[in-house]
């Protein structure tokens, strides 16, 4: 039996078929969703620590985080803002009073409303120094008002030009659901709740987290049932089990891997570039890298540029100071400590170390005797890269021990500021405004991420005073002279930016990948055959 349409004969069953396929989701790709277990299986190089933007400072946690909760702003895949849980905003021409309208008819996952009293109580969590880690960032906001149910308005005590960057777009200005955190107090960051695409499900330690579909979700739901976020810290490892199907997209793709995974019809390779930065950070209150002469000795007396070269190849690019190469405020004239093994010898000689009977050094019947820590496999070879600076500082009479620890416990000693002398430093992607890149972040004196306890005063007033400007030529030159003020006290050994590669196999659909983004977002995506 046949049916005529535009004058093609087309048999019933493929009507039937047709049918039935829209009827099972709107659409072919829907259908195909029904057929296919709609469980995209992530592999991350750490755990999470703790799930509360208020207390988040790593990158994996973010990149989990930023799927079940929204912010009043968010960015394209080119940094540009768009709206989120605020339908648009304004400033006044003094940079010093922003106005949001809120979206309307938006719940929280726990089916409570999200509203202008929601949006202020997390602005003020976040402005509370007793439980925020960024309240210094959150300090310039004088006062929020709320004139209706639909309105929040921030009033600040200084002009502020990349508000929206800084303190609502970023990792820093998710909003919550207070009921939840007013019910869970402490233990709320281990089950958080938000108005995402995605709603937490469970978390088994150093195991797997689990994200849901929110079906409710005001853009629309996901088309994936459920994200597992799997923490393996051996990249080696993760390869294999995507190569195997155990997982769909590897984050931490060692750099020996990218041919032979191009030539693979089953993995797609994705990058980008990237805001990273990656160093080593010196401690430098209480150790002997107090002094910037020894830190200026340290950076001098290690190739950084041979080591990141040979050991992380073009997966990655070589930084020249706390400023990413890709930010428009980058100063190419950037020059840095180069290579030079015996100024480095004069200029500890200089601060007062003296080789002892078995060339280690020492001063003042102390030995030159340091540790550094660092995550195996969160960042592109970082354990292989910390091994090769152990290396080279034996040669200049610094004996450097180094730890290795999980994700979590490293971040958390990080955190702590003490305990260590050096360590791995993972500046995690910015916005494209500097006030909010890894110079500000990291090495201004309150920086949030400042866990070096590196300070300059100069440093901090002409960051300050960018931030007033709106003249973009004016911010640049003040950030031009910030970077080289930076550079000459040495408060790191520069040694990357991540080209932001990944992994992903061919059946994951709708995935695209964005550094600039900050994060990896999953809403589009669906598992095909």
């Amino acid at each position: 039996m046949t049916s005529n349409f535009k004058g093609t004969r087309i048999p019933l069953s493929f009507l039937l078929i047709g049918i039935f396929l829209w009827g099972a989701g709107g659409n072919p790709g829907r259908a195909m969703a029904a057929e296919v277990d709609q469980t995209l299986v992530i592999a991350q190089g750490g755990e999470a620590t703790i799930f509360d933007i208020a207390k988040i400072s790593d990158i994996p946690t973010q990149f989990i985080a930023k799927n079940m909760l929204d912010y009043l702003v968010t960015t394209d895949f080119d940094g540009n803002f768009l709206p989120q849980l605020a339908k648009s905003w304004k400033s006044s021409e003094d940079l010093k009073t922003w106005t949001f309208q809120l979206r309307e008819k938006v719940k929280f996952h726990d089916g409570t409303p999200f509203n202008s009293a929601a949006a202020k109580f997390n602005f003020e969590r976040y402005m509370n120094k007793e439980i925020s880690i960024r309240s210094a960032l959150f300090s310039v906001i004088a006062q929020i008002e709320t004139p209706n149910e639909y309105t929040i308005i921030f009033k600040l005590n200084k002009p502020m030009v990349s508000f929206i960057d800084e303190l609502i777009n970023g990792y820093t200005g998710a909003i919550q659901s207070p009921t939840a955190m007013q019910k869970l107090g402490k233990d709320y960051g281990l089950s958080p709740v938000g108005t995402g695409p995605f709603k937490f499900k469970q978390w088994i330690r150093n195991e797997r987290i689990i994200l849901e579909r929110n079906s409710e979700y005001w853009a629309g739901a996901p088309k994936l049932k459920q994200i597992v976020y799997r923490p393996i810290p051996d990249p080696q490892t993760a390869i294999l089990e995507l190569e195997t199907g155990g997982v769909h997209i590897a984050t931490v793709v060692p750099p020996e891997e990218v041919p032979r995974l191009k030539r693979n019809k089953d993995i797609v390779m994705m990058e980008d570039p990237s805001h990273t930065i990656r160093a080593i950070g010196f401690q430098t209150k209480g150790t002997p890298f107090a002094d910037v002469r020894v830190r200026r000795a340290v950076s001098y007396g290690v190739n950084v540029h041979h080591i990141v070269t040979s050991l992380a190849g073009d997966s990655v690019v070589k930084t020249q100071g706390p400023m990413p190469k890709i930010s428009w405020a980058f100063d190419p004239s950037t020059k840095e400590l180069d290579y030079n093994s015996e100024l480095a010898k004069r200029l500890l000689a200089d601060a007062g170390w003296k080789t002892d009977a078995d060339g280690i050094l020492k001063k003042d019947g102390v030995r030159f005797e340091v540790n550094l820590i660092t995550p195996v496999g969160r960042y592109i070879k970082d354990k292989e890269i910390c091994e090769a600076i152990q290396a080279d500082l034996i040669k200049l009479g610094i004996r450097m021990k180094i730890e290795t620890l999980e994700g979590g416990t490293w971040w958390t000693k990080v955190r702590s500021a003490k305990g260590f002398d050096m360590t791995f430093l993972g500046i995690g992607p910015r916005p494209p405004e500097p006030a909010t890149s890894p110079l500000s972040i990291s090495f201004t004196t309150t920086g949030y991420l400042n866990h070096i306890n590196y300070g300059n005063p100069e440093v901090d007033r002409l960051m300050a005073e960018a931030a007033t400007l709106l003249d973009k030529e004016k911010r640049k030159a003040l950030y031009f002279q910030a970077q080289k003020l930076v550079i000459q006290d040495a408060p790191a050994l520069w040694l990357y930016s991540d080209k932001s590669m990944v992994a992903v196999r061919k059946e994951v659909k709708g995935y695209r990948h964005s550094a600039v983004r900050l994060s990896w977002l999953y809403n589009d995506v669906m598992i095909g055959k």
